[in-house]
Order: C-alpha cells, then sequence, then structure tokens
C-alpha cells in the first residue's frame, strides 16, 4: 500500500506542477498546421514528456525494487525500467513529431521529470531502507 500512496501522490503531484509551470511560463504552441488537433494548453514544458518519464520511472523504480528484493540479479531487475524510460523518451519525441511542441519544450519536460526522479526515488529508497 505503502508503494501505491507513493506513486498516486507523485502522479498528482506531478500533473499539478506541470499545468502550474505551463501558466507560468506561458510559451504559445509551434504552429497551426499539426498532424494532430492542437492542443488548447501552452506549450512549454511538455506535459506528455514531463508526465510520461515521471509514471513510467516511478514505475520502474517500483517494478525495480520488487525484483531486487526478491534476490534478482540488478541488471535483469533494470531491463523494465530502460524499457520503460525508453519508451517515455519515444513520447516526447512524437510530440516534436507531430508538431505540437517545440524541441526546447520536450527537452524541459524531460529534464524536469530526471530531477524529479532523483528527489522522489531518494525519498523512496530512503523511506524503504527506514524501514
Amino acid at each position: 500500500w505503502d508503494s501505491l500512496a507513493y506513486f498516486i501522490a507523485n502522479t498528482l503531484l506531478a500533473i499539478i506542477c506541470i499545468q502550474a509551470l505551463k501558466l507560468i511560463f506561458a510559451v504559445p504552441r509551434p504552429g497551426d498546421e499539426t498532424l494532430v488537433p492542437l492542443p488548447l494548453s501552452f506549450s512549454f514544458p511538455s506535459a506528455h514528456s514531463f508526465c510520461s518519464l515521471v509514471i513510467f520511472g516511478l514505475v520502474g523504480l517500483l517494478i525495480f525494487r520488487a525484483l531486487y528484493a526478491r534476490g534478482i540479479s540488478r541488471n535483469v531487475a533494470m531491463a523494465p525500467g530502460v524499457v520503460l524510460v525508453v519508451l517515455a523518451l519515444f513520447i516526447g519525441l512524437s510530440r516534436i513529431y507531430v508538431g505540437v511542441h517545440w524541441p526546447s519544450d520536450v527537452l524541459g519536460g524531460w529534464l524536469l521529470a530526471g530531477a524529479w526522479l532523483a528527489f522522489a526515488g531518494a525519498l523512496y529508497t530512503a523511506g524503504a531502507r527506514q524501514k
């Protein structure tokens, strides 16, 4: 239950944070010629890039901790997380491809997500050590 609460809290806080940052920066979208309908929100930072990396990174961390605790080797336990992070990176690239984000929007989302995961992962690991 602790892991579920950790995941839900991080997901909700990440969504709130990214929407607040979009309103603070208020960067317009690249243009009208897109492969998908142009979203109504601002462009920077990319919410898809940020949220997909945060969510997939958290799931990867939780899978890693569960597998490693059961005696699976570190490299094998890391494999699902690596696959999930690569998938999240492709989601960010797809936002540039369809024309709804500037490359800087996606990079900003990834960098913010990396910082978020580093902090959230450290908190989760510290909490797991105390138990």
